[in-house]
């Protein structure tokens, strides 16, 4: 999910996509209903979505990201093509805004 929001905003998309899908929302570290310090880098969020993906016994999945959660399923994709069947990405961003 975006920045400082947990999977609580998730809670409309659920329903239709489980008619046909496994749908997984997680808090990052730090926010919700999340355990350990919160993380300040797009990487080690990355990093922790996949440590799920392994916990879970998950090889392949489509990502959904929206926001932050976009940037952090950028990351995942580029970093492990093989783990990425499918990227949607919403209102997100491939790159910080140069000022």
């Amino acid at each position: 999910m975006g920045f400082g929001l947990d999977q609580r905003y998730w809670a409309g998309q659920i329903g239709p996509c489980t008619e046909a899908n496994r749908f997984i929302t997680f808090d990052n570290r730090g926010v919700g209903r999340s355990t350990g310090a919160m993380v300040s880098t797009i990487d080690e969020m990355a990093h922790d979505a996949v440590r799920l993906l392994d916990h879970l016994e998950i090889e392949q999945t489509t990502l959904f990201g929206a926001s932050m959660g976009g940037a952090i399923a950028q990351r995942i994709a580029l970093d492990h093509p093989d783990r990425v069947s499918a990227l949607v990405l919403a209102i997100t961003w491939a790159r910080p805004i140069d000022s």
